[in-house]
């Protein structure tokens, strides 16, 4: 039996399965066990009436979901980069449709460290108006999250906006690095070719996913040519 339909199989039968004992053991309401049940299957089972076309780049979409689907990313994370308009958005959308555990954030122009990380775990626990810190509950979520998905880790999605004048760049570099290193997330970045070696400097241990337009889709490890 190929292992991809077991894995498949694994991710909606455990989380199902692990949900069915958190409701019975009365523990829903608690914001380890119950938001890692929703976080699981909230990007798994999402269903619209209009859905917008997938990405026409379809052997870049696999190789994202290949990644999607490796059980941990150690201290890497992932930068895809293009100019605006050349179907950044679209390809992540495509690449995660239906998959567990997708958590997309949006990032604006002139953010510090502080508040992506803030942002991403509150995301992450559903404590967006919540005047206390989210790094507890987070390490909750997560810990009950890997027992349902045989070790993996939420996915987070940083959709980065474009600097405009007058605005500093967000301070992703530090974030993305608690992010993977102190909560071992899983990260990609989606951000502007022009901004990209301001903002996340060159790192040997990220990936750089580079599209651009009329050109074949090309990972490698960032460098600077």
């Amino acid at each position: 039996m190929p292992t991809d339909f077991i894995f498949e199989t694994a991710k909606i039968a455990l989380p199902l399965l692990f949900g069915t004992t958190v409701y019975a053991a009365g523990l829903a309401p608690k914001a380890g066990p119950g938001r890692a049940l929703i976080v699981a299957l909230r990007s798994r089972f999402t269903f619209s009436l209009s859905p917008p076309p997938d990405s026409a780049r379809t052997a870049q979409v696999q190789k994202l979901k290949h990644s999607i689907n490796q059980k941990s990313w150690g201290q890497s994370y992932y930068v895809i980069t293009g100019q605006k308009g050349v179907g950044k958005t679209r390809l992540i959308d495509t690449a995660t449709k239906n998959t567990c555990g997708i958590i997309k954030v949006k990032i604006t122009a002139g953010e510090p460290e502080s508040m992506i990380i803030d942002k991403v775990l509150k995301s992450l626990t559903n404590t967006e108006l919540s005047v206390f810190k989210p790094q507890s509950s987070a390490k909750r979520v997560i810990f009950f999250y890997k027992l349902m998905t045989l070790g993996r880790t939420p996915v987070i999605v940083l959709n980065c906006s474009e600097r405009t004048l007058n605005k500093g760049y967000a301070e992703l570099t530090g974030a993305v690095r608690t992010l993977t290193d102190d909560f071992k997330l899983r990260v990609i970045v989606t951000i502007n070719a022009k901004d990209r070696w301001t903002v996340l400097p060159i790192h040997l241990m990220s990936h750089c996913l580079e599209l651009r337009e009329r050109v074949k889709w090309k990972s490698k490890k960032c460098q600077r040519k």
